[in-house]
C-alpha cells in the first residue's frame, strides 16, 4: 500500500521518477531480501521448508506479465489512458484468478514433499529479526511481554486511558529520547484522529479507522516524496536512485515482517506469495491506478522517464529468472542457502545502482 501511495503522490506532484523508482526498488527488495530473511528464519536451526512450486509459479507468471506491460508501455515515454486502464484492470483479473486459485492449482501436479514446520525454538529468531527491522519503534498497546502474557490494562476490556497512556510512556534510556521527541507529535495525531478498534468503546468504528489510516498513509507518503526529491536535488542524486535505495526499503518493512512470521510458522509458500504477490499489486495497481487517475484529472497523458526505467525493467526480468533459478537449484527448499543466494543478488543490484549513478 505504501509504495502505491508514493506513486500516487508522484503522479500529482513534481517528483519525477521517485514513485517509479520506489516501485522498482521495492520489487527488488521484496523478491530478494524479504524471501532471504524468511529463509534465514526458516533455516535458523538447520531446518528446511519445502516450497510448493505451484503458488510460486502462479505469482511469478503474473509478476512477469506486469513487467512485460511496463516494458511495452514505456517504449514511447508516454502512458496513455488505455495503457493505465489495462494495468489496473489486469490486477482485477489477478484477483479473479485468486478466487478460483484452489480449483486451478488443484489440477496441477502436487509437490512430492509436504512443508515442514519450523520448531517452536525458532520463534525467537523471527522475533529478533523483526525487532531489528523495526528497531527504534514503539510497541503498540497490544504487545506482549516475553512470557507471552498481556500487560496490565491492555487487551479487550482494558482501560482506554491506560492504553493511550502507554503510547506516551517515557523511554528508559537516554539514547531513545531523540526518537521519542520526534515521535510524540505523530503519536498524538494518530491517537486523536484514528479510533482504536481494539478498545470496546470504538470496536465498531473500524470503517473510520481504515479510512483515516489510508488518509495518513497518503499524507505522509506525499511528505516523504517531497523530502526525498529535495534531498536528491541538494545531493545531486538521481530521483530513481533515491526511490530504489531509500524509499523502497522503508516501505517494504511491513511485508518483510509478515513474510518472516509466515516462515516462522512453517508457511514457506505464504512467505513467498506475500513478497512476490505484493510486487504484482505494486506494479499493476500501484502504478496503473495513479497514472489513470492523473490522466483523468489533468486530461493529458502521463510522461515517464523511459531511459532509466527500461534498464530497470530488464533487471527485474533477470531477477525473476535468477530468483526461480535459486529456488530450483536448491530443490525447492527454503533454508539458509536460499537466503545467502538472494542476499548476494540484492547486494550486486545495490552496487550496480550506485556505480551506474556515479558514472
Amino acid at each position: 500500500m505504501t509504495p502505491s501511495a508514493q506513486s500516487l503522490a508522484d503522479a500529482f506532484g513534481d517528483a519525477s521518477s521517485i514513485g517509479m523508482g520506489t516501485i522498482v526498488g521495492s520489487a527488488m527488495f521484496n523478491i530478494l531480501v524479504i524471501v532471504a530473511l524468511s529463509a534465514a528464519v526458516a533455516g535458523k536451526s538447520g531446518a528446511s521448508l519445502a516450497i510448493d512450486y505451484r503458488p510460486v509459479s502462479r505469482d511469478v507468471c503474473f509478476y512477469s506479465y506486469s513487467i512485460l506491460l511496463l516494458a511495452l508501455f514505456f517504449t514511447d515515454g508516454v502512458i496513455e489512458m488505455w495503457e493505465a486502464l489495462i494495468m489496473w484492470l489486469s490486477y482485477l483479473g489477478y484477483i479473479a484468478f485468486m478466487t478460483q486459485n484452489e480449483k486451478i492449482l488443484g489440477k496441477c501436479k502436487p509437490p512430492a514433499s509436504e512443508s515442514y514446520k519450523v520448531s517452536p525454538e525458532d520463534d525467537k529468531a523471527a522475533e529478533d529479526a523483526a525487532a531489528v527491522l523495526s528497531e527504534g519503534g514503539f510497541k503498540s498497546g497490544d504487545s506482549t511481554e516475553a512470557g507471552g502474557e498481556k500487560k496490565e490494562g491492555e487487551g479487550e476490556g482494558g482501560d482506554d486511558e491506560d492504553e493511550d497512556g502507554s503510547r506516551f510512556a517515557l523511554p528508559d534510556s537516554a539514547g531513545d529520547w531523540p526518537l521519542y521527541i520526534l515521535s510524540v507529535p505523530f503519536i498524538a495525531m494518530f491517537t486523536v484522529s484514528i479510533p482504536d478498534c481494539a478498545t470496546k468503546k470504538f470496536e465498531n468504528w473500524y470503517p473510520l479507522s481504515f479510512f483515516m489510516s489510508i488518509m495518513w498513509i497518503g499524507i505522509l507518503c506525499h511528505v516523504m516524496v517531497e523530502f526525498a526529491v529535495g534531498i536528491a536535488c541538494i545531493a545531486s542524486i538521481d530521483p530513481i536512485v533515491m526511490g530504489v535505495l531509500v524509499l523502497a526499503v522503508g516501505t517494504s518493512v511491513p511485508d518483510a515482517i509478515g513474510s518472516m512470521i509466515a516462515a516462522r510458522n512453517g508457511e514457506a509458500d505464504m512467505a513467498i506469495a506475500n513478497a512476490v504477490g505484493s510486487n504484482v499489486f505494486d506494479v499493476l495497481l500501484g502504478l496503473g491506478f495513479p497514472w489513470w487517475l492523473s490522466i483523468m484529472v489533468k486530461g493529458e497523458d502521463f510522461l515517464v522517464d523511459k531511459d532509466g526505467i527500461i534498464t530497470a525493467v530488464i533487471i527485474l526480468f533477470c531477477t525473476v529468472l535468477l530468483f526461480v533459478g535459486v529456488l530450483a537449484a536448491n530443490k525447492w527448499q527454503m533454508n539458509t542457502t536460499v537466503g545467502v543466494g538472494l542476499f548476494s543478488l540484492y547486494g550486486l543490484y545495490v552496487i550496480y545502482t550506485i556505480v551506474n549513478e556515479s558514472s
